[in-house]
């Protein structure tokens, strides 16, 4: 979502979840990717893959003492999906659920999954009693979800609408907390950004989960983002007088901005500045790209047409929690903010 309102916060009630199953079911049924998702998420890798296209969804279905969250059925398959947020199992709930399940199996493949907020191991006798019967089982989080559905959001920037919903689904789940934050690693903050998509949108949440930070620490309200990108991801933060603050995850050190010296292709920390009217002012981008923050090197490349400084992030960030790495990276922008009041205080009045 790029300026604009995310259809799923709209109206989200936190930590409702009947609203929240009703909201992956509809998500589910308006892309039948999604569904195939949750399908190959709850089942072994190893049975025949299902026609998404095929697939029945239905939310809070009456059983025998209780109700399905929601309900996945086709000639070939019947997968329940129990969503927990605070709360842990009731007592004999996954075994009611396992009960009906055996009932219903007639020759299809029969499956329980559990999509929690922590943790939440199965009783031992309801693991055993689903192995027994050979319904299969699951016991997931809510961010295995979120990594399973990141490539599907792939196509957003371009105005995908299917890959845009998934996205702004994704986004919900990160703002509601839904998906605990981890901080960035030694490997990814080594030459690794491209080995896989889900690497990639660690950066971009990882980014996100600092916005509250940066946003006090700039003095400045988050604007526009990218979406996923191969090769950044990126912010801005808007003052009032007119300046913006460009925060961006760039995949590599590489370029005209490292004047000949050897590349390390490691992360960078961009920081692109300028304001509203006609831009760039030779003025003005002379005069910042003068006087960097001590730490910074100014980049020539002027990334999305801005002044452009920029430092290595794990230089920036180092290692520790991601506690930690958030309030390193709000430090670091706030220096793109006396960077900018530099620049002010020595223009005429």
């Amino acid at each position: 979502m790029v300026g604009g309102r995310n259809v799923f916060s709209i109206g989200r009630i936190r930590h409702n979840e009947n609203q929240l199953t009703e909201m992956l079911a509809w998500l589910a049924a308006a892309v039948p990717d999604v569904a195939a998702k949750i399908v190959g998420l709850a089942l072994p890798s190893d049975l025949p893959q299902l026609d998404a296209a095929d697939v029945e969804i239905s939310t809070q279905y009456s059983i025998p003492r209780g109700f399905l969250d929601l309900l996945f059925e086709s000639q070939s398959l019947v997968l329940v999906v129990e969503s927990k947020l605070w709360s842990g199992y009731d007592s004999d709930q996954l075994r009611k659920y396992l009960d009906w399940l055996h009932g219903r199996r007639d020759g299809r493949v029969c499956g329980l999954m559990t999509l929690t907020e922590f943790d939440a191991p199965w009783p031992q006798e309801d693991e055993e009693f689903a192995d027994k019967e050979a319904i299969q089982r699951a016991a997931r989080r809510w961010r295995d979800l979120y990594v399973e559905l990141g490539p599907l959001t792939e196509g957003a920037e371009t105005g995908d609408l299917q890959a845009t919903l998934v996205g702004e689904f994704l986004e919900m789940l990160q703002e509601e907390g839904l998906i605990p934050m981890t901080p960035l690693s030694p490997t990814e903050l080594g030459p690794a950004w491209s080995e896989s998509r889900e690497m990639i949108n660690h950066f971009r949440a990882f980014l996100d989960a600092c916005t509250g930070e940066i946003e006090a620490a700039v003095g400045a309200p988050a604007g526009a983002r990218s979406y996923p990108h191969p090769e950044f991801v990126w912010r801005d933060f808007s003052r009032d007088d007119g300046w913006r603050l460009a925060v961006c995850f760039h995949y590599t050190d590489e370029g005209k901005r490292l004047k000949g010296q050897p590349a390390t292709r490691t992360p960078i920390l961009r920081l692109g500045a300028r304001t509203h009217g006609d831009w760039p002012n030779p003025a003005l981008l002379a005069g910042l790209e003068a006087e960097p923050p001590s730490g910074w090197k100014v980049d020539p490349e002027h990334w999305l047409g801005r002044a452009t400084i920029w430092r290595h992030l794990a230089e920036v960030l180092e290692e520790g929690a991601f506690e930690e790495q958030r309030e390193r990276l709000a430090s670091a922008c706030s220096d793109g903010i006396r960077w900018i009041n530099n620049i002010l205080r020595q223009l005429p009045n």
